[in-house]
This record gives structure tokens, C-alpha cells and sequence, in this order.
């Protein structure tokens, strides 16, 4: 399988060595790596891999080639910020293709999963691999060869314990579903499964994020919920108060719980194909 590497958010003080080491990653385990000569550029906000044509012209070039997956150095800042520029190329893809990372580039999953009507996959970005989320490259290399997936959930809530749910899984960093709500990418819950997770938000801005959810209008209409992990808040966040306080309020809803997201567990999850949820299992494949 090929993989073209992407850059659409942000980099590290040392990307450059961490992308050879990305390749030599995915080359032992069996793909072809292709990347733009320029992911990177020293001449933009420090907080981006490169001003944001270089990073447009990545992303369409990377979704227009014949590459069989995209797959993210990293997530961060920045993808929000082109992924709207890409809505036009849905009537010229030569081939489906499996997106591959997670926080930042939830903007760039609704993109696949809404407009293009693709699947995608919920999992660790590259420099992610190269970290304490190294052990998760087999479970990610199962699920391109087509492997059924299997997770257990941890239900939340009383309905959760005995509902079964078919549907799509949408969703990812809560953070930036969230400034997509208005967009041409306003994020499509109805008769969905939304997953939700995050990083450095203490309890009382998480409570601001999903009142806006509510209010918006995106928890009608849903199947279920799958809170992913809250992580790096600090002293004082309140975060399982908010979370608790957020499922006791919707009782209406299953809610499970799951090691997704920026901490050392990232369990990856099928976004925008059919799944199932029955008795705490999750089950899908791409």
C-alpha cells in the first residue's frame, strides 16, 4: 500500500529527523512512502508546518494522487484553516483513500466522512508513533489489510449497558469539532455515533464546548456518544465532575467511555463506516 505523507497542521523543533524516522517506520512494516519536498518551512507562524498554501497544495495534491493512504506527521494548528479549500475535489478522486490521524486533523476527518463520504481511521499521527504511542502500529496495519475491528467500551451510563446501536462513528477532537460548527463543515451528528476527546482543556471550558454542542442542535438526533480521554488539564480542572455532570444530564443517550485521544492509550476507531455497538464490544472495519 502507498502512503503519502501529510503536514496540513503543525511541526516539531525536529521534523525533519522525526519524518526519516516516520519512513523508516512505515517502510519496515510494508508500505510505499511518498511526501512533498516541502512539508516544512522555517518562514511562517512558528505554530504551522508551513504557510497555508503550501499546506493547501500538500493536501490536494495528497488527495488527488494515487495514493492508497494519507496519514498525518502531526496534529496541532492549521488544518481548519484549508480543509474548506478541498470541498471541490469530491467529483475527482481517482481512488478511495483512508485518512489517518487525530486531533487537529478531525477537520480534515469531516472532510472524508461528509463531503467525500469516505471512512477514515481515528488513530495516531506519525510523530505520535514515534512516541509512547508506538505499540499501536499493528493494531492501525490490521485494520488497513481489512481486519474486522473489535473494542471494548466502557459503558457510562444505564442505556448503554444494554443498547445496541448500528450506525457511523463522527467526530474526534472536541476543541476543534467545535470551530466547525457554521462552516461549510458544520459537523453532521443526525443518526450518528459522536466521539468526542481532548487535551489541556480544564472542566469549565469542556462544559462551555458541549452547552455550544447542545445549543447547535448536535446531540439531536444522535445515536450514542463515545467520550474519548480528557487529558493535560492541570490543577483544578474538574474534568470527570464535567464529564459526570454531562452524562447524568442526558440520560436519553448511551454514552461509553474509551482510551482515545492524546493519552498513551489512542485505541484507533473507524470514523464514516458501519459499525455496531452491542453488549460494551464496538465492531467494524474499513
Amino acid at each position: 500500500m502507498k502512503v503519502r505523507i501529510i503536514a496540513p497542521s503543525s511541526k516539531c523543533i525536529d521534523s525533519a529527523i522525526k519524518l526519516n524516522q516516520a519512513i523508516e517506520l512505515l517502510t519496515s512494516h510494508g508500505f510505499e512512502v511518498n511526501h512533498s519536498a516541502h512539508l516544512f518551512s522555517d518562514t511562517t507562524l512558528p505554530y504551522y508546518a508551513n504557510d497555508a498554501r503550501h499546506r493547501l497544495e500538500d493536501l490536494r495534491d495528497a488527495i488527488l494522487s494515487d495514493d492508497d493512504i494519507i496519514w498525518a506527521f502531526r496534529g496541532g494548528y492549521g488544518a481548519g484553516e484549508i480543509v474548506e479549500d478541498c470541498m471541490d475535489l469530491g467529483s475527482e478522486l481517482p481512488k478511495k483513500k483512508i485518512l489517518i490521524g487525530f486531533s487537529d486533523i478531525t477537520a480534515i476527518h469531516l472532510l472524508f466522512n461528509q463531503t467525500f463520504n469516505m471512512p477514515s481511521l481515528h488513530a495516531s499521527v506519525l510523530t505520535s508513533l514515534l512516541g509512547d504511542q508506538s505499540h499501536h502500529i499493528d493494531d492501525i496495519t490490521k485494520i488497513l489489510r481489512g481486519e474486522k475491528h473489535i473494542l471494548k467500551l466502557t459503558p457510562a451510563n444505564e442505556l448503554a449497558k444494554s443498547a445496541r446501536i448500528e450506525g457511523k462513528i463522527i467526530g474526534g477532537n472536541l476543541c476543534v469539532l467545535q470551530t466547525m460548527i457554521g462552516t461549510k463543515l458544520h459537523p453532521n451528528t443526525n443518526d450518528k455515533i459522536l466521539l468526542m476527546e481532548d487535551i489541556a482543556e480544564p472542566g469549565y471550558k469542556i462544559a462551555r464546548m458541549l452547552n455550544h454542542f447542545k445549543n447547535a442542535g448536535l446531540f439531536s438526533g444522535l445515536k450514542g456518544i463515545i467520550l474519548g480521554d480528557f487529558t493535560n488539564a492541570g490543577e483544578n480542572h474538574y474534568i470527570d465532575e464535567t464529564l459526570e455532570s454531562f452524562i447524568n444530564t442526558h440520560p436519553e443517550l448511551p454514552i461509553y467511555s474509551l482510551n482515545s485521544g492524546h493519552g498513551h492509550i489512542n485505541h484507533p476507531v473507524i470514523l464514516g463506516a458501519d459499525v455496531i455497538i452491542e453488549n460494551g464490544f464496538l465492531e467494524g472495519s474499513l
